[in-house]
């Protein structure tokens, strides 16, 4: 096991940029829309402009009213020192982060939403009151043989139980929510993990659910958010109950859960006798860690559910690692549910159901068969994703929703260009694919002939060639370079005896970047519609896999990813994962 502590301050840097727009709405029964500015780097202030803006979130949400705007600087705020303290959400009042205020950048500070860099600039809202919570991961010599598997959360027992709270008609966008611990009423400290076990009552009920996010009667619409770290005894990222939707767009778009943990049910989100609505979502390596646990990923509970171009990898509970149905007929469409984890109940790692109801999936990639009461609408494939790096998905710069996060799929991925751009489900509701990605890639490019729609939360967006002088180099190692060994790295442009160097090869704006370069295999001598394509690296990744067949432990073969054989491309992943 490992210990990593909190509060390490990286320096942020991207060219990641925020897509939202200004909206137009109804501003009665108010006169005017008033914006409140708040910066945690001031003093003091009135919140009526940067230059003026407050130092306290928790204030300035007291004074906001239904129709007003708040915009939050990049920093950390917490909603207090009490664990019954939150950052409570009033309907009709949006708050949106990500802002760097008074800047060199904007010297009177950012004017419109789309000048914000969200991902980037941090701005979070924390429950952790000490600042002392330590984080056990599981490594992977570990139990499940997983790196960075949440284990347990330590020094959380005064954390606020929920960090947010929700609110019909508000919305929250541009936020990282962290700290909450929805353990219900302790007055021991020195519980032997993270969560507090108590008798269910009222006071459990509620303060047991929902350390990131509590929303319960009504559900704000959450955008371009990330929770991290939260714990509860019930949905240790969101919990929501009792939420209804016309489904007219998502209540939840462009959302990360990433280790969080929970006790009993729905680690990332529990959506309790709810409706809910996600796109473009990620679950990654949330788990619930007790007895009978299931859901790592998201727990649906009755209520009805939709999930449209959505990740779901290195989940784990007993049963239903990365989605659990008990109950309900969700609809899975476009998304990968793939190398999420059982501990128990095995062959259910990744979507497991229990109770009433069917799941309709369509379009969308499993690791496991579907549950026998499931119904098929087509397009479904069990092969492995093959992402660019997901074994360090939120990418070297340790950032979610930014340019170089692992989960991008490869080209010649079997979900890449995979998906669909409209279905209409059984009960005659029209579901359409976004528009965008969650980085903000176009989907459907219409410039690009071959493009299409790719599943999952990530968009493979395709790069034209530049060709640019050929390097003299008379002896470039083409047939047999992989990139990523060191060298030259090599193109062969079929209209001439010329080679190139992929190093002076212009991309446009890509959520690869440079995670793709280290990823594709040499080329076969060919260039296809202007878009790099990889040739086949059988024998190389035969020859590794051969090495490992007396590592039964090994997480590819745990969770049955022996399709690696007949990978098209063998990247650093593997070299990295099997030691080779």
């Amino acid at each position: 096991m490992r210990l990593s502590r909190k509060n390490r301050r990286r320096r942020r840097t991207s060219r990641q940029q925020n897509r939202g727009q200004l909206r137009c709405e109804s501003l009665e029964p108010r006169q005017l829309l008033t914006t409140w500015f708040v910066d945690a780097d001031m003093a003091s202030g009135s919140g009526t402009s940067w230059a003026d803006a407050s130092p306290d979130l928790q204030a300035t949400l007291t004074s906001a009213t239904a129709g007003d705007e708040i915009w939050v600087a990049e920093g950390t705020y917490q909603p207090g020192t009490s664990r019954h303290a939150s950052f409570r959400m009033k309907t009709g009042v949006d708050l949106y982060g990500g802002f760097q205020g008074v800047s060199a950048d904007y010297p009177a500070g950012e004017s419109f939403l789309d000048q914000r860099n969200w991902s980037s600039q941090e701005t979070i809202l924390n429950g952790d009151v000490a600042n002392d919570d330590v984080y056990v991961l599981y490594g992977p010599s570990d139990t499940y043989g997983v790196e960075d598997l949440m284990m347990e959360i330590n020094n959380n027992e005064e954390n606020n139980h929920h960090v947010v709270t929700g609110a019909d008609g508000a919305r929250l966008d541009g936020f990282y929510v962290e700290g909450g611990n929805a353990n219900g009423l302790c007055s021991s400290a020195s519980t032997p993990i993270s969560i507090c076990h108590l008798p269910v009552s009222t006071w459990t009920t509620i303060y047991g659910n929902g350390g990131g996010l509590y929303a319960s009667h009504g559900t704000p619409t959450v955008e371009n958010t990330v929770f991290r770290l939260n714990s509860a005894l019930r949905g240790g990222g969101v919990y929501t109950k009792q939420a209804s939707l016309n489904f007219a767009e998502p209540n939840f778009r462009n959302v990360v859960f990433h280790n969080n943990l929970a006790e009993h049910i729905g680690a990332g989100m529990y959506s309790n006798g709810s409706d809910v609505y996600l796109e473009n979502a990620v679950f990654h390596k949330n788990h619930v860690s007790g007895p009978n646990g299931m859901g790592g990923g998201l727990m649906i509970g009755g209520g009805e559910a939709i999930i449209v171009n959505s990740t779901f990898y290195g989940n784990w509970a007993e049963a239903g690692g990365g989605v659990a149905i008990r109950s309900a007929s969700p609809a899975i469409i476009n998304s990968i549910v793939h190398g999420n984890g059982a501990i128990v109940a095995s062959g259910t790692g990744n979507i497991f159901h229990v109770g009433m109801g069917q799941t309709f999936a369509a379009y969308s990639n499993f690791g496991d068969p579907l549950p026998a009461n499931a119904v098929d609408g087509g397009g479904l494939n069990y092969a492995f994703p093959f992402w660019a790096a997901p074994d360090t998905a939120e990418g070297p710069d340790d950032i979610w929703v930014t340019d170089d996060d692992g989960l991008v799929l490869n080209s010649f991925s079997v979900c890449h260009n995979a998906a669909i751009d409209s279905i209409v489900l059984p009960n005659g509701l029209l579901v359409k694919a976004p528009k965008d990605d969650i980085l903000g890639t176009l989907r459907d490019d219409p410039s690009i002939t071959t493009d299409g729609i790719d599943m999952g939360a990530y968009e493979l967006a395709a790069f034209p060639l530049v060709v640019d002088e050929p390097d003299p180099d008379p002896n470039p190692p083409v047939d047999d370079f992989i990139p990523g060994s060191g060298g030259a790295d090599w193109l062969r442009d079929p209209g001439q005896d010329e080679l190139i160097d992929r190093r002076e090869i212009s991309r446009k704006e890509d959520p690869v970047k440079e995670s793709m370069r280290d990823h594709l295999a040499p080329l076969n001598g060919r260039v296809e519609f202007g878009v790099l394509e990889a040739r086949p690296a059988e024998k190389r990744a035969e020859k590794i896999l051969k090495k490992q067949r007396s590592k039964k432990d090994d997480l590819f073969y745990q969770l049955g990813l022996r399709e690696l054989v007949q990978a098209d491309s063998l990247g650093r992943l593997m070299a990295e994962r099997l030691k080779v």
